[in-house]
C-alpha cells in the first residue's frame, strides 16, 4: 500500500489532548522529584540557583572576579538565597566559604558568592531566576525548579507531538518511555541547564526521526528547530550533542528522502536559524571563558588505567545517581532498568536492517568515545569529573532507534498492541518510585534541613500516589488506538496494514 502524500501539515494522529494527558503525567513524576529532594540538594543545584537569582538581579555579564579557591566566580546573589543553600552547601567536599557564606556586596540585600555557573550562557537563568523573583531564600528554589520542570515537560510534550506524526507502532511508545528513566525525570526536575539540554535533544532526536520516516514535512522540521535552539544554547556540549544526533539521523535516510531534504526550503531556513544559534552561543562560550580551565589541583597520573571502570560507571550513573553522581540508587532499580533495555535492543537488533544497525553502532561507539576524549583532555586539572548523564542528551536517541527500527521491520500486529507500553510505563513508575524512595529515607535521615521546615517532606504515600496517577497518566497517553494510528507509513513505502500483517517475521532484512 502506497502513504498518502505528506500534507505539510502538524496534524497528529493521536489527538492533542492525549498529548497533554501524557505530560499530566510526566509533571507529576516531577512533583515527587520536586518534593522527595531536598532544596539545593540537587547535583550543584546551589551553584545554578545563585547563577539564576544574579541573572533575574540584572547580572548578565561573564567578567566576574575568580575565586581564590578555583571554584567558580563572585557574582552579587540575594542573601536570603545564599542563606537557605548554606546548610547544604557547607556539606558538600568541594566547597568553602567563598561558595557558601561569600563576602560583602556593594548591593544592599545582596551577597558576593562564588558559583561554577558564572560562566555559563544566561539564557535559561533569565527564565528560571524571573519565575522566582518574587519569592525568597528556598520557596525561590522551589520556583526555579517548578518553572525548570514546566520548560521541560513543554518540550517532552512537543517531543511526544512529533512522535505521533510518524510513529505507528506501540514499540516506537514504548522506546520513547524506556527514554524517561528515573536520571532523566530527575535531571528535568531540578533548577539546572542539563535538564533543559535534555528535553530539547529528545524533541530533535524524535522530529528528525520524523523527517526519516515521512520526509522534510514543515512542522516537523519546526519542532526539530524549537529543540536544536536551546540545545545549542544552554550547555558547552550543546552543539556536539546536535551534530552527533543529525549524522546519526543522516545514516537512516534512504535516497529518495535525502533528496527531498536537500530541495526543502524550510531546511534550509531551520539550518540557518540554527547555525545563527550557534554562532550566538560560541560567542557567548568564547567570550565568558567558559572553556578555561582554572583549577590549583594537578592530576599527574595517566587517567587511562582508569577509563575502562569509568566507562562502565556512566552506564549505571545515566540510568540511575541522585541526588550526587556518587550516590547509587537501590539495586533493583539497575536490575530492572538493564534487564528491560537488554529485552528491548535484542529485539530491535534482531529486527533492524543494515541502516539501523549501523546507526545504533555510531551511537554506541560516538557515545562512548566524546566522553572519554572529553575525560582524557581534562584530566591533569580536573580529574574525573565526567558523568554519565553528561552524555543522555545523545545516547537517549539509541532507544528511540531501536523502536524506529521495529517499526520499519513491520513486526506482525505490533501496531496496536497495548502490553508493551504498559509494560514500558511500569518499568518507568517501578524505577522512579524505588529511587524517589530511596533518597527520601537517606534525606529524612541525613539532611540538615530533615525537620526544619525549609523543606517540605513528603511521606511516602504521598510519593506513591503521585507515581500511581503519573503510571495511568503516562500509559493513557501513549496506548495506540486504531483510529488513532491509520495505516502505517514507512519509507519503504509499504504499510503495515492488509497482507503485510499475515506475512512472516523476517529477522535482519
Amino acid at each position: 500500500m502506497t502513504p498518502p502524500p505528506p500534507t505539510g501539515r502538524l496534524t497528529p494522529r493521536l489527538p492533542v489532548r492525549r498529548v497533554l494527558v501524557f505530560v499530566a503525567g510526566l509533571l507529576c513524576v516531577q512533583a515527587a522529584w520536586v518534593l522527595v529532594v531536598p532544596p539545593f540538594r540537587g547535583l550543584d543545584e546551589h551553584d545554578h540557583a545563585y547563577k539564576a537569582a544574579a541573572v533575574a538581579g540584572g547580572d548578565w555579564g561573564w567578567d566576574h572576579e575568580r575565586a581564590p579557591g578555583g571554584w567558580g566566580a563572585f557574582m552579587d546573589v540575594p542573601e536570603d538565597m545564599v542563606e537557605a543553600a548554606r546548610p547544604i552547601c557547607e556539606k558538600l567536599p568541594y566547597t568553602d566559604s567563598d561558595n557558601c557564606v561569600g563576602r560583602p556586596s556593594d548591593r544592599s540585600g545582596f551577597v558576593s558568592v562564588a558559583t561554577s555557573a558564572s560562566h555559563y550562557n544566561p539564557a535559561y537563568y533569565a527564565v528560571v531566576g524571573t519565575a522566582a523573583a518574587p519569592f525568597e531564600g528556598v520557596a525561590a528554589l522551589y520556583a526555579m525548579r517548578a518553572a525548570a520542570s514546566i520548560i521541560c515537560a513543554i518540550l517532552l510534550g512537543l517531543a511526544t507531538l512529533a512522535l505521533r506524526r510518524w510513529a505507528r507502532s506501540s514499540w516506537v511508545m514504548a522506546g520513547w518511555l524506556l527514554v524517561l528513566i528515573p536520571m532523566a525525570t530527575y535531571t528535568c526536575s531540578v533548577a539546572a541547564p542539563n535538564g533543559l539540554e535534555l528535553a530539547a535533544a529528545l524533541l530533535v532526536w524524535t522530529s528528525l526521526l520524523g523527517i526519516a520516516a515521512r520526509g522534510p514535512e514543515p512542522g516537523l522540521v519546526m519542532l526539530a528547530v524549537t529543540g536544536a535552539v536551546p540545545l545549542v544554547l544552554v550547555r558547552g556540549m550543546g552543539p556536539v550533542w546536535l551534530v552527533l544526533i543529525v549524522s546519526t539521523v543522516a545514516i537512516l535516510l534512504r535516497g529518495e528522502v535525502w533528496s527531498r531534504v536537500l530541495r526543502s526550503r524550510s531546511v534550509w531556513a531551520g539550518a540557518l536559524v540554527v547555525a545563527a544559534a550557534t554562532v550566538a552561543a560560541a560567542w557567548w562560550t568564547s567570550s565568558a571563558g567558559a572553556t578555561e580551565i582554572d583549577s590549583e589541583i594537578v592530576f599527574e597520573d595517566s587517567p587511562w588505567p582508569r577509563v575502562p571502570r569509568q566507562w562502565m560507571l556512566w552506564f549505571f550513573q545515566a540510568l540511575a545517581a541522585f541526588p550526587a553522581r556518587n550516590e547509587p540508587a537501590h539495586p533493583a532499580v539497575y536490575t530492572i532498568g538493564f534487564l528491560t533495555w537488554l529485552c528491548f535492543v535484542v529485539l530491535a537488533v534482531a529486527l533492524a536492517r543494515w541502516r539501523e544497525r549501523i546507526a545504533l553502532g555510531f551511537v554506541l561507539a560516538a557515545g562512548s568515545a566524546v566522553p572519554i576524549a572529553m575525560t582524557v583532555a581534562v584530566y591533569a586539572q580536573l580529574g574525573l569529573v565526567w558523568q554519565g548523564r553528561y552524555a543522555y542528551p545523545f545516547v537517549a536517541g539509541f532507544f528511540l532507534i531501536c523502536g524506529f527500527a521495529i517499526q520499519r521491520a513491520g513486526w506482525p500486529h505490533a501496531r496496536q498492541a497495548r502490553w508493551p507500553v504498559w509494560s514500558a510505563t511500569g518499568v518507568v513508575i517501578a524505577t522512579s518510585l524505588i529511587g524517589q524512595i530511596g533518597v527520601l529515607t537517606a534525606e529524612l535521615r541525613d539532611s540538615p534541613l530533615a525537620g526544619t521546615g525549609a523543606w517540605v517532606e513528603p511521606g511516602i504515600p504521598h510519593v506513591v500516589a503521585l507515581h500511581v496517577v503519573a503510571g495511568v497518566l503516562l500509559a493513557s497517553g501513549l496506548i495506540p488506538r486504531g483510529r488513532d494510528l491509520g495505516d502505517a507509513e514507512y519509507p519503504s513505502g509499504r504499510g503495515m496494514a492488509g497482507r503485510q500483517l499475515a506475512r512472516p517475521l523476517r529477522v535482519g532484512r
